[in-house]
């Protein structure tokens, strides 16, 4: 599969990629399986890097707004 992601202890230089989905629901897991499936995709087709930056919800309005926050300053 991929690398761990940014979010989880890799920091690398390239495109960053946020998402905040809800990881307790069947949706939020088959979002970032989808995301990662597409970031495997992408690697075939160029030399650009990706990060995947993946928060969690957790069915929370003020953890979504925290991870937005979060996302906001990687840039």
């Amino acid at each position: 599969m991929l690398k761990k992601t940014a979010a989880e202890g890799v920091h690398a230089k390239g495109i960053n990629i946020g998402a905040i989905i809800d990881m307790s629901s069947r949706i939020g897991k088959e979002q970032r399986v989808a995301m990662e499936i597409a970031m495997e995709d992408f690697y075939g087709t160029g030399n650009q890097t990706l990060n995947l930056h993946i928060k969690d919800s957790q069915r929370d309005p003020v953890c979504a707004a925290l991870a937005g926050i979060y996302f906001a300053g990687l840039s």
